[in-house]
């Protein structure tokens, strides 16, 4: 019997499995009943319920940057309570009861109790619940948050005279350096096999064109806050159209990959056949 390695379809999938049944909370039960449904992807129906599913949690993700980007065009006089309406809807769904969360919902309340004018304080205060629950989590990228928050609430209270670009480094640096070391991982392991060439140069000129969109966002924010006075929106558009690319290649893998073999068994690799 071939144990269930991070190389085998079963390995994953049981990791994912065992992810969406730990969570606690209604995130949890939708985690859970996600989980049911890929466990049932055998008919084509329940497929579709399953991407019905995966753009309804999607739809937030999409509604939530273009309110912002309206509400900072002047395109609706909403407040910034309204605007965050689906944060709020994913507070309550993601309500676990655990530090993280806790100050995850404060900084929410906080940010737009600071910007609809109803408290006065520094911004500084204002990210406090992101810089206490650093000691709630685990890795650099997490430290490279709230140090960009630092960065940021110091160049919003005017203590210093930054340019933006200066501002922004612990969200660069980590950008630039992940994007490199992905686009070089998937070179190497595309001309590992040399019988596919051109297949290797697409897949490259798809990790550039995904990590161009991931970061073209930063780039125009950095435009827009210096001079340009173009919509807000421009500056989400890369992202949409990278959420949209992800969300198509999802609905063309739930509803025409066959997932049998994913399910009957494992997929050995090099490593086990040894």
């Amino acid at each position: 019997m071939v144990p269930s390695t991070p190389f085998t379809r079963e390995g994953s999938y049981a990791k994912f499995s065992e992810a969406a049944k730990a969570r606690r909370g209604p995130l949890g039960y939708l985690a859970r009943t996600c989980d049911k449904l890929l466990q049932q992807s055998k008919t084509f129906c329940v497929r579709l319920c399953l991407v019905l599913y995966g753009l309804l949690l999607l739809l937030p993700a999409v509604l939530t940057p273009l309110f912002v980007c309206w509400k900072v065009d002047g395109t609706i006089d909403w407040s910034w309570a309204t605007v965050m309406v689906f944060v709020w809807i994913y507070d309550f769904m993601a309500c676990n009861g655990t530090l993280t969360w806790l100050c995850g919902f404060l900084l929410h309340l906080f940010v737009v109790l600071r910007l609809d004018g109803h408290v006065d304080w520094s911004w500084i205060c204002v990210f406090i619940p992101a810089y206490v629950s650093v000691f709630d989590w685990d890795g650099s990228s997490d430290l490279c948050f709230a140090l960009q928050l630092i960065f940021l609430g110091l160049q919003l209270d005017h203590t210093v005279t930054w340019s933006w670009l200066v501002v922004f480094i612990p969200t660069w640096v980590p950008s630039a350096i992940g994007g490199l070391f992905f686009i070089v991982f998937v070179f190497v392991a595309c001309f590992s096999d040399t019988s596919s060439r051109l297949g290797a140069l697409g897949l490259i000129l798809l990790a550039c064109l995904g990590f161009g969109l991931l970061v073209a966002p930063q780039v125009l924010l950095l435009v827009r806050l210096g001079s340009a006075t173009f919509s807000a929106v421009y500056i989400i558009l890369p992202w949409l159209i990278l959420m949209g690319l992800v969300a198509l290649a999802g609905i063309a893998a739930v509803l025409f990959l066959d997932l049998d073999d994913s399910t009957s068994g494992p997929v050995t690799t090099p490593y086990e056949e040894v």
